[in-house]
Parts: C-alpha cells; structure tokens; sequence
C-alpha cells in the first residue's frame, strides 16, 4: 500500500497541475496575438525598403544615362518622342499609362532592364497594360 502512494506521489509530483498549463496557454496566446498585430507593420516596411531601391536604380539608371551621353539628361514627359525615358502617354483613366512596350522602348530600358523597377509594390495595379 505504502508503495503504491508513494509512486503516485511521485507521479503527481513530475505532472503538471492545470493551472499551470493554462498559464502556458496564456502566454502562447499573447505571444501570438504580439505577432499578429506586427506582421501589417512589417509587410508595409518591406514595400517601401522595395520601393526606395527601385527608385534608386531609376536614378542610377538616370545619372548613367547623363554620362553615357554627353551631360544630356533623358526627356522625362513620357510623350512619344524617341529620348523620352519611357515612351507612352497617358491615358487619364486612373490606371496608369505604362505598357510594357512603351517601357522597353524607352531611353531608360538599357540601363534598367527590369520591369518590377518601373513598379511601385504600392501601385494598386499589379500588370502593365498590353
């Protein structure tokens, strides 16, 4: 008999009680509710750690473009004039005037290379128009 409550003593001992694991529980739960209300906050800064390097690329792409041609800047009206730095016009209609050929035939093109750079991940419209 007296073996049989000293193991169970032994086994209450090493067990937990439940107040303990609701403590635990409590503590994952804020744990992840802290996650949760940061991962907005995160998702925003990437964007504009994204956003500020492709404007820095257009400016080198820009400051090259100055050196390889004799101090003269690209047109920057987006008309469709052959040096403008994006060949395009806009189309009024609040989706943008960028087409991915008005874009590669621009002055830009050569030094940039990438369509994702001519793209802020905060524009609402994902695509270029065809």
């Amino acid at each position: 008999m007296r073996s049989q409550q000293s193991t169970l003593r032994r086994a209450s001992a090493r067990a937990f009680t439940l107040v303990e694991l609701l403590v635990v529980i409590a503590i994952i739960a804020l744990v992840v509710s802290m996650v949760l209300t940061i991962i907005p906050q995160i998702q925003r800064q990437s964007k504009s750690v994204v956003c500020l390097s492709n404007q820095r690329q257009l400016n080198i792409g820009f400051v090259q473009y100055y050196g390889d041609n004799s101090g003269r800047f690209m047109g920057v009206d987006t008309g469709l004039t052959a040096w403008d730095w994006v060949q395009g016009q806009s189309n009024l209609n609040g989706n943008g005037f960028e087409t991915e050929n008005a874009v590669k035939k621009g002055r830009m093109w050569p030094y940039i290379g990438s369509l994702a750079t001519y793209r802020s991940p905060f524009d609402p419209f994902t695509q270029f128009q065809r």
